[in-house]
This record gives structure tokens, sequence and C-alpha cells, in this order.
């Protein structure tokens, strides 16, 4: 109209609204400025799903459709459910685009950025184009984002398997073991929510289970990125956020990614952080942070992955402390709450002197390494911090004639030896009534199935257990499209340089070579008395080669310390073993 009559000014342009972007979710947002207050969000979210997060304030021109104390979404009872987003006519509530920063990222060339595919989409998005009905364009999904910039593509349908997998063995190991049923599934933040905050009482309901695209980031940015050469330090509590992080030239754990760690523990954790600053203690922590979210069972998590590390406690240490250090920190928030200090940070001392005179750190052990690896696997997936294999690994080179990558290439019945870690196993009854088992053994590059025949079984005895460190001598079963392992025979991995060394040989380079090195070795060789011969191989310049045999009074027990102690005088790969 005011095209038609040439009204080229406004004389009264009247108040306007002015109502700040809400941007503080992570999954949504919400502009009042596009708001018609229809009413249909407050409904769908009171009526419906019975939250009551938004709803109308003011009257006359001021109304307005807003989250209590217009505290933003990301501290009301929103459960992120969506469903206001969708009976929105205006786009005033919508989901957030995060495309700024992935392109960001795409464009960083220090980043090494990876992108997944969901199920569902790959047929959607082709109706955008007006194709048919559920056609397929996953081709044309990946050809677009590795031309976006993206290094590698993946498909959410193996993480997808891996949840069914994952959630299978939870619901049977609860049924075992009488622990809480029903079990539902976790793969949907609204669903966790909405418990966290509305029914604590059935969390212990939730399978702890990852969704199929967190399962698949946290391999992408655990196991995938070690073989890309990439490091992944473990979850810190001053440093990791819900999401893995790149921090330097390393990821960073993500805290979403370990079990019994909710999303609103994190963001207490978070918020607290980066409020008021790095966590000092265990005690600065429990004093600072919510406990109602981070209780007991998160703060054990936390321990027991490593995220409180940095303070250079044991984590035994930690758990010893727990207890105490949690009853404390309650006590101080609720004085604080009443508006009271307590004796401690009256008198200036603050958190650190509380701490150091109520909650003296134990002198105990830390846990076992195979302990503290475990811990890490039942709770974050993996082994971050090591591998229960790695100092095993001169080992699997020189004894093992296989490992878990290659055992395809060899023949159907070829006889092999190779070493790792029971993951899982299965026992069963043959029809005689006989034990027998099905392991999956796993090395430093995969694993396999291993079938143990009652034969085996028996001779093995109780070394056939989960997270056991085993060699095994058997023969590859190549009939299937996945080669399996029938094993004859199954010994301790820490025994094998015992019962497999025939002979060592220490290199030795003549140039440079002075008495008191030949008289180190001596002193080594000779403080590991045993059986097993041991010959010298001298290397001059121009690379010929002269083996002496040390002698009777030189055989020698091999252990690693004998390795070791030899590779750290003569050099790495010094030592060469013989079985």
């Amino acid at each position: 109209m005011s095209e038609k009559y040439s009204i080229r000014e406004h004389r009264y342009a009247g108040e306007k609204k002015d109502h700040a972007i809400d941007i503080s979710s992570p999954s949504m947002e919400r502009d009042p400025a596009k708001c018609i207050l229809c009413g249909r969000c407050v409904r769908t979210c009171g009526d419906i799903q019975k939250i009551g997060a938004i709803d109308f304030t003011g009257r006359g021109f001021k109304s307005n459709v807003t989250t209590p104390f217009n505290k933003g979404l990301s501290v009301s009872d929103c459960i992120l459910c969506g469903q206001c987003i969708l009976v929105c006519p205006t786009a005033a509530l919508r989901e957030r685009s995060h495309s700024k920063e992935v392109m960001t990222a795409v464009n960083n060339k220090k980043k090494f950025t990876v992108a997944q595919i969901a199920p569902a989409v790959r047929a959607s998005l082709g109706e955008e184009y007006n194709l048919p009905l559920g056609s397929n364009v996953t081709g044309q999904i990946i050809t677009g984002l590795r031309r976006l910039g993206f290094k590698k593509v993946f498909d959410t349908n193996f993480a997808a398997d891996l949840t069914i997998m994952e959630e299978a063995t939870e619901l049977i190991n609860r049924v075992q073991n009488s622990k809480p049923l029903p079990m539902f599934t976790s793969c949907c933040p609204g669903w966790v929510k909405y418990l966290e905050q509305n029914r604590p009482d059935l969390l212990k309901h939730l399978s702890s289970c990852k969704s199929p695209h967190e399962m698949e980031g946290a391999l992408l940015k655990t196991y995938y990125a070690k073989k890309m050469g990439i490091d992944v330090l473990p979850p810190a509590v001053n440093e990791s956020f819900s999401d893995f992080t790149c921090v330097g030239n390393h990821i960073r754990f993500g805290l979403a990614a370990i079990k019994n760690v909710g999303s609103t523990a994190i963001e207490s954790i978070i918020a607290m952080r980066l409020k008021e600053g790095p966590f000092r203690s265990l005690f600065d922590f429990v004093q600072r942070v919510e406990l109602r979210t981070c209780n007991h069972k998160v703060m054990e998590s936390l321990i027991k992955c490593g995220a409180f590390d940095e303070w250079k406690l044991h984590r035994s240490q930690l758990m010893a402390m727990l207890d105490g250090v949690l009853d404390m920190g309650a006590n101080v928030q609720k004085d604080r709450s009443r508006g009271q200090l307590s004796f401690f940070e009256n008198s200036g001392g603050g958190s650190e002197g509380f701490h150091d005179q109520q909650a003296s750190v134990p002198d105990i052990p830390e846990w076992p390494e195979n302990q503290k690896l475990a811990y890490e696997r039942e709770l974050i997936g993996f082994y971050v911090s090591s591998h229960p294999l790695s100092k095993y690994a001169k080992i699997l080179k020189s004894y093992a004639k296989a490992t878990t990558a290659n055992l395809s290439e060899f023949n159907h019945q070829a006889e092999v030896t190779i070493g790792g870690i029971i993951d899982t196993m299965k026992e069963i009854l043959t029809k005689k009534g006989d034990k027998m088992a099905f392991l999956s053994l796993q090395d430093l590059n995969g694993s396999c199935e291993t079938v143990v025949f009652p034969s085996v079984y028996k001779a093995a005895g109780t070394l056939i257990q989960k997270d056991a460190l085993v060699f095994i001598k058997g023969k590859v079963d190549a009939r299937d499209d996945v080669a399996k392992l029938l094993a004859d025979e199954i010994i301790p991995l820490e025994e094998v340089p015992k019962r497999y060394t025939r002979m060592i040989a220490v290199n030795l380079k003549t140039a440079g070579l002075g008495a008191e090195v030949l008289h180190e070795v001596r002193r080594i060789l000779m403080a590991h008395k045993g059986s097993t011969p041991v010959y010298l191989t001298l290397q001059d310049p121009k690379g010929r080669m002269t083996v002496l045999d040390s002698g009777d009074n030189l055989k020698v027990e091999t252990s690693d310390v004998l390795f070791e102690e030899l590779e750290r005088l003569l050099g790495e790969n010094s030592v060469k073993i013989r079985s």
C-alpha cells in the first residue's frame, strides 16, 4: 500500500520490540522478533510434552513467549525434543545451524575433518531434489562432502550395528546379574535430559550405551586417529568439553563419551570452569560444581578414567578420599547457600587450606596397571593412557608369527602363533558335557575369533578369562570369509621368552666400541644367568659381520628386563631373538 499511495516516509514509526535472539542452547535457538504469539509452541511444550519450558509473559504490547525469568533455553526445563520447532509457523524457534563452525574447521589446514552419513539422510536428501521417493543418493552425498573439503566420509550404519551389539550385551548382563530392568535405550538426548530433570528414579533403567553417531565419533577420534598417527589424550576436567576437541596436534577426549557422566553434570563442570577458572584440587572441584548432578557415581567414573590425573595424585588415592571430600563439599555449599562462610574461608585459607587440613591424602599405592586400564576400557570403551599389550610389544614382534591383521593371509590349517588379550569369551558345554570356549582375542592391530576345544580348555585352566594376556599356538581356519584361530596351546604371555627362546643375538658395532661397554654387557648377562645361549654379533664400519659364542658362563634367562637393559646400553633393536 505504501508503494500504491506513494508514501515515502513513516511519520509515526511507533515503538518496536527489542528482544535478543536466544542462542544459549546447543541445539536450538529462539528469535522473539519472528514470534506471532500464536501459542502453538506453548501448548505443545506444556499440554503435550508436559514440560512447560516456555510460556507467555507480559501483557498487550509487551507480550512475549519466553523461558522462566527470560534466562534462556539452556537453563530452563527444555529437554531439546524439538516438538516446538515442528509446530512454529514462522521459524521463531528453529534448529541451530553450525555450518559456519563446520566450514571453519574444514578450511583449517591443521585439522583432519571427517563426516558421518546417517541412514535416513541418504534417502531423504534425494526428495529435496525431486528424485523419486526412496532414491539412494549416498554416492552424491560423499562426492559433495569431499568437494566441500572433508578428508574422509564414514557411514553411521556400522555404528548402529555396534549399538545393537552393545545394548544386547548390556541387557544379557542385567538379566544374568539381576540388575535393574526393564532397560531402555539412551540414544535420544531428549529422553536422557527428561529423566535427569524429571524422573531421576528411572535413570538406573537407561542403557549406558551411546548413540550410533557418538559411538562412531568416539571410534574415529580414538582408534582411527591413532591409526592416522594422531595422539588421543585422556579426558581432563580442566581441558575437556562435552565433545572431543583439538588441543594442539592432539585430540582431547570428550566428557560425554564417559559412561555415567550425564549432560547436566558436564554443563555444570564446564560452566564453573569457564566462570571461575581451572579446578585446583578435588575439594575445589566438589565445592564449585553442582553436586546434585555431579554425584558419587559421576565422580567415581571421572576418577577411574583419569579425568583428575593432572593433580598428580594416584587414582586409588582419589577414590579413597572421595566419600569424605563429597561430604565436605556438600557442607560448604550448604553454608554458602545460607549466606554463611566456613571457618577456613573466613580465615582466608580458601578451599586449598581446607583441603590441606581436612582432606589429607592417604599414603596408598596406585592400582595395578591392568586394573587402571580395565577401568578405562569399562568407562570410555578404550585404553587411553596406555595399552595392556604395550610392554609386550617386543615379545609379540619377536615370537608371534601372525597378527589379527594378517591372519587371513595364511593358508587354511597353517600353524601360527599369536599373542594378545582376551577381550570377550563365551563358554559352552559340548554334547559330552565338556567345556569349550569362543574367545575374541585382541592384539595391537585388531581382534580375531579363537576357538578353544575341550582338551585345550582343560589344559589352559584358569588362564582362560576376560582380560587375560595370553600367547596362543594354533591353526588357521580360513574356510569362512573371516579367518579364525583354532587353539592348540595357550600359555601366559609373560612366559613366552622362557618357553620359546632358542638363543639371543646381541649386536655390537665395533666403531667406538670400548672396553667399558663390553664389561657392562658382561655384567648384564651375568646378572641374568640361565640356560639360553647368547651370541655376540660384531659389525665393522664396512658392514662385515663376525659372530662369537659367548660361552656357557654367559647363558641367560630371557626376560623383558634383560632386553631393556641391553637396549638401553646398546641402542634400540640391538637384541635379536631366535625362537
